[in-house]
């Protein structure tokens, strides 16, 4: 989103109805899906306004929870990787980010770009494969 911070996001149900809103100075936030008002819908609607300019506003986005199978899949695919992966390495979350961009987990890939990047700030690779991530997959728009 272009505007300036700081933000408010709002997440919605199926039916459009508001359940949580939440304030942030940063460019994310953290969503608790284990809230009583989020735990029991499947997928949720997330907008993004901000604060300081009414008229800049993100389009509604589609988050689902992932299916308690398709969780067991995704975590046997990463135990198979390795007990190498369990360290926090700035090359593992490179990896992590990866796997779940080619698993379409984009959230969990943000994720794992940006604790590589934390992780290792003088490498520019992390941030470059970041930003092509964030181009590739349209989750950026190009300059």
């Amino acid at each position: 989103m272009k505007g300036v911070g700081p933000y408010v996001v709002v997440v919605k149900n199926m039916f459009d109805e508001e359940l949580v809103k939440l304030e942030t100075p940063e460019n994310f936030v953290v969503i608790d899906r284990t809230d009583p008002k989020l735990a029991n819908d499947e997928a949720l609607l997330i907008e993004v306004k901000s604060k300081a300019d009414k008229n800049s506003k993100s389009e509604q986005h589609l988050v689902k929870k992932l299916s308690i199978a398709r969780q067991e899949s995704v975590k046997k695919m990463i135990d198979e990787m390795g007990s190498d992966m369990k360290e926090e390495t700035a090359l593992n979350k490179f990896i992590l980010a990866g796997f779940y961009e080619e698993n379409k987990l984009f959230i969990d890939a943000i994720t794992a770009y940006e604790q590589a990047i934390k992780l290792a700030p003088d490498v520019p690779t992390y941030q470059e494969a970041y930003e092509e991530f964030l181009l590739r997959n349209k989750l950026k728009n190009p300059k």
